[in-house]
Order: structure tokens, then sequence, then C-alpha cells
């Protein structure tokens, strides 16, 4: 039997969907599939390896009052971990960051500050290694997270759900469900495919979904969201919606501006409505309000 075949076969089997609190303790309810260990060829069998691990997100600002730096900066967690490993080896609910370096992500000054503030907003996920610096603070070490990855919210959403690498599976079907798309959950193992990726309900403006899957079939994308379920002629999938997407920032990408981030060659001329111009090219002179 060839693959093709395996796949529509694989369709009609229904397949159970994640709870809506989204918590990632219950990620065994979204699909035999999805049990770590349960197949050791499943990585080489859904594309090309991807990171996945130690992504962050902050909980909050640390405002307690005490000397820098046992206090200040922010505390993090590892997305859809109920434990994260801190700076200093222990294991704890979040975890305290005094400073974040972004030297290995390669950004332009004017783009490092927006990111960061994007970071503390808790608008941002940051892939990077949690340790202790020394300082010229001696004796105190400094709780650092060297970011390798920076990616920034599109909607500025707070995130619902379980947080997810979605990529191009590279599969072209002649009915639907067709597993179309690689879901990967973060901080884990676990990985399958899935038929449907649904950006619009982020509540993201045209622009920013058209935006968002470009990047999907380019590079792929993170976002946070529930999983849901998709039928067609060919029977039954899974799919997810999004609840927020998050699009890579690097030297290459450009700046982020409000809920878009502009590409090359393009600069943020109005932050609020999102709106990005080139050299020569006129900016749009009014405030557009948050999305809700």
């Amino acid at each position: 039997m060839n693959r093709t075949s395996i796949l529509a076969l694989a369709l009609l089997v229904p397949v159970a969907c994640q709870t809506d609190d989204g918590d990632p303790s219950d990620i065994e309810l979204r699909g035999a599939d999805l049990e770590e260990g349960a197949d050791d060829d499943l990585d080489a069998e859904i594309g090309p390896a991807v990171p996945t691990s130690t992504y962050y997100i902050v909980t909050a600002i640390d405002t307690r009052k005490c000397m820098f730096p046992i206090c200040g900066g922010v505390f993090v967690q590892e997305v859809n971990n109920k434990e994260t490993r801190c700076a200093d080896g222990t294991y704890a609910e979040s975890c305290h960051v005094a400073v974040t370096d972004y030297a290995a992500v390669g950004l332009p000054a004017n783009v490092e500050q927006k990111v960061d503030a994007a970071w503390v907003s808790e608008q941002a996920l940051l892939r990077g290694t949690l340790f202790q610096a020394g300082s010229v603070y001696d004796p105190f070490r400094v709780d650092t997270l060297a970011a390798s990855e920076a990616w920034v919210g599109v909607t500025g959403n707070a995130p619902d759900g379980t947080f997810e690498r979605l990529d191009d599976s590279g599969i072209v079907c002649v009915t639907f469900p067709c597993e179309s798309f690689i879901e990967r959950i973060l901080n884990s193992t676990v990985a399958r495919y899935i038929a449907e990726v649904d950006l619009a309900a982020s509540g993201a403006t045209q622009e920013q979904i058209d935006a968002g899957y470009a990047e999907l079939f380019e590079s792929g994308i993170l976002a946070a969201g529930e999983a849901t379920v998709v039928y067609g002629p060919a029977g039954v999938a899974p799919g997810f919606a999004a609840s927020e997407f998050y699009q890579r920032v690097s030297a290459e990408v450009g700046e982020p501006c409000g809920p878009a981030v502009c590409g090359a060659g393009l600069e943020c001329c109005n932050a609020s409505c999102g709106v990005c111009t080139g050299p020569d090219e006129e900016c749009l002179d009014v405030v557009c309000p948050p999305l809700e």
C-alpha cells in the first residue's frame, strides 16, 4: 500500500480532541499518535527536525524591593510546562530573569528595544538558555536568559491554550481533510499531522492572517490555541484554531510595528495600525484602536 493510501485510511479514524483548558498534562487526549515514545520513527516520518525546546514566556515583572541583581527583571516559565528549570538549576513554577541577552539573535538596537518591550508585556516568546552569569555584583550572580530566537505576537491578545510550532507538511491531496500541516508541541517531543490551521480565530486582520500563512508555508510559525476536528469526504482529522500566533523577528525580517512585523526594506510608520512603508511611501496618519 502506498503512502497516499495509508494517509487516506488514517483520515477515516476519529481523533480525540484536546480539553478546553489547554492543560499540557492533557496533551495525550489529542490522539494516540501524540504519545511520546509511541513510535521511534515518528520524527523521521513527519519531516526534518526543527527546534521545539526551551521556549519561554514572561509571567510577571519582578517588583520586589531589593537590590539588583537579586531583584528586578521578570519571571518566566517554559510554555506548556508546569515547572521550569531555573538559572540556579532548581525547578519552580516560574523563574527569575534579571537580564535578557539578545546578542545571539542579532537584532539592530531599535528592533531589540521593541522586541524587549513586547517580551516584558507578555506578548512575545523567546527561545534560549537560562543560566547564572558572573558580574561586577560579585558575589551575586545574575539570572540570565540568553535568547537565540525572538517571536512577537501578531494581535497582542493574551495567548490561550497549548503553544505549538506549525509547519507546512508538503502533502497535497485531491480531497479533504488533508494532512497539510505539521503540529509540534513546544517544549516536548510530541508531533503529528493536522488538516487545518485557523489563524482567523485569533481575531487578526486579513493582512495579518495572510502574512501569517505566508510565513507558515515558508519557514513555520509559533501559535497558541486549541485542537479542533475537521470533517470532510475523506473522513475526520485534527485541526488547530489559534488564539494568538507569533512571527519570528530577526535581522533579516525587520522590526515589530504594533500588531505587525515589518519586512525587509520596510520601516514602521504607524505602530497603532501596524503600517509598514517603503522609503518613498506615505504613512497612514490615523490612530487605530487596540484589538480587543
